[in-house]
């Protein structure tokens, strides 16, 4: 019977552990292209009015951030918190950006001193703009990760406590007692 705990315990605690790695790995974003806020969302187009924009964003701390820009490379690095930027020189005109950092990257393109097109929602007068032409994938994968974790985590603790008869003594002798 102890074995099979053991095994229970190993089984769980190494599902814990790939679950949590799966979502913590979604910490690497695009917080910013100069003043527009992109919440961390991750569209294939970006639309920003003005030029030589500062790409802001988060990841693993202290780790290189990667950036391409139409294949010119550059390079900073997260602070103790995670937190990056780089400033970019960059005219008018339309760029394929690539963001990496370790194992995760991501890529759009970075229309410049061009206003969000009117086929997309866009009025053309907005400081800054953002693509709607697809659906960010940040947010609820890290929710679900989350839930699956804590589910596994409770039941993996049921199991452990009412499949283990001296735990379940013990927490019935101190029921009792109180």
């Amino acid at each position: 019977m102890q074995k099979k705990n053991l095994l229970t315990l190993f089984s769980f605690f190494s599902l814990i552990l790939l679950l949590l790695a799966k979502t913590y790995a979604a910490d690497f974003s695009l917080t910013e292209i100069g003043a527009l806020n992109t919440g961390g969302a991750t569209y294939s187009d970006w639309w920003y009015t003005g030029v030589n924009p500062t790409l802001t964003g988060t990841g693993e701390a202290d780790t290189e951030v990667k950036v391409k820009v139409d294949g010119d490379s550059h390079e900073t690095t997260a602070d103790g918190s995670g937190n990056w930027s780089l400033s970019l020189t960059l005219a008018a005109g339309d760029y394929s950006i690539e963001l990496s950092q370790g194992d995760d990257s991501y890529s759009f393109t970075l229309h410049l001193g061009q206003n969000l097109p009117a086929d997309l929602g866009g009025s053309g007068t907005s400081e800054t703009s953002e693509s709607t032409g697809t659906v960010p994938e940040t947010g609820f994968n890290q929710f679900i990760g989350v839930t699956m974790s804590a589910g596994v985590l409770l039941l993996g603790f049921y199991l452990y406590v009412w499949g283990n008869p001296k735990v379940q003594a013990a927490i019935e002798k101190r029921l009792i007692k109180d």
